[in-house]
């Protein structure tokens, strides 16, 4: 089967039809880029799932993986996927695939409501947290992780 070349606004078409599929109701931007030497598609969503759960969905369409043990990008080798209903080998367009998760006001306060109610302190952002309740240089993070994390939808 001879190998197709995709673009990476080709690609970037792959990745939102696996989004949707995965992450149905969820509004994605998808966006390709090329620049000197590659290309790259690039992920924004609000809230929704997490960031893990959205790169095992997307992954699969990089074209390279990069080893920073080497500093080296090191090519995918072709795939068979489905490409407009029909199942065809392909090198896709994009050597990576970019995930940008972002916070609505909304999730932020409700994650701070829910640090509150748990530790039985108001939630201060200018003040360094650790898991154990003390301080440390951790700024935001564990409000993050622990509360802005949801369980993931897949």
């Amino acid at each position: 089967m001879k190998t197709r070349y995709l673009t990476a606004a080709e690609t970037a078409k792959l990745v939102r039809a696996a989004l949707k599929a995965d992450f149905p109701g969820v509004v994605f931007k998808v966006r390709s880029s090329t620049y000197a030497n590659g290309a790259a598609v690039d992920v924004w969503w609000t809230d929704g799932p997490t960031d893990h759960a959205v790169r095992a969905s997307v992954d699969r369409y990089q074209g390279a993986d990069f080893d920073g043990m080497i500093d080296l990008k090191i090519d995918r080798p072709d795939s068979l996927v489905e490409v407009n209903g029909v199942r065809q080998v392909v090198s896709f367009g994009a050597d990576y695939v970019m995930t940008h998760r972002s916070y609505s006001e909304a999730a932020k306060l409700n994650a701070a409501l829910q640090f509150e109610r748990r530790r039985g302190v108001e939630y201060d952002p200018d003040h360094n947290y650790t898991p154990d309740g003390g301080t440390a240089d951790w700024g935001q993070h564990i409000l993050w992780r622990d509360y802005l994390a949801p369980v993931d939808l897949r």
